[in-house]
């Protein structure tokens, strides 16, 4: 039986947040709680913010977290987009497919080097990146969509490169 006055940390990631933040809350609290405590972090919160805890929709703010699976550590994504359209280009082809906003850019990648319109050899496929189409620097790995994206537009581009390492320049 839960501690009342035990507290858990929780990682929160979400749309209006910069970076991935840590928040401690009571282990008997609901999800209402930690999106407030989240929003004092910067998290942008409105009534159609939802709640992912992996794939699984967190829909009942009123539920407690033990409820819901939520324990010590739990990363918890939030956002008001409930998919995040992503284009991913390579080679003058175009990848478009749905994504929730806690999936990370690396399962678009995955998702995008088995394409097979973009036919890319799989023994190249780990050595491919993913570059936000309107910057220039590469996108690590474990960032989640909804953090590159949010309200209106829930899309992102990508291009799809060789990464420069295994092209001999930096």
């Amino acid at each position: 039986m839960a501690s009342k006055n035990k507290s858990i940390e929780l990682f929160i990631d979400g749309e209006g947040l910069a970076e991935m933040i840590l928040i401690s809350v009571k282990e008997e609290a609901t999800l209402e709680a930690v999106l407030l405590e989240a929003q004092k972090n910067g998290l942008t919160l409105d009534e159609t913010t939802q709640g992912f805890l992996g794939e699984a929709v967190l829909a009942d703010r009123k539920q407690k977290l033990g409820d819901m699976g939520i324990k010590m550590h739990s990363r918890l994504h939030f956002h008001r987009c409930v998919a995040v359209l992503v284009h991913v280009y390579y080679n003058g082809g175009e990848f478009e497919q749905k994504f929730l906003p806690s999936a990370t850019v690396g399962d678009v990648r995955t998702k995008a080097v088995d394409y097979a319109l973009f036919a890319i050899d799989p023994a190249m496929q780990a050595n491919m990146i993913l570059r936000e189409r309107q910057g220039s620097k590469e996108i690590k790995l474990d960032i989640q969509l909804g953090t590159l994206t949010g309200q209106p537009t829930c899309s992102v581009d990508f291009d799809l490169l060789l990464d420069p390492r295994y092209q001999g320049w930096k």
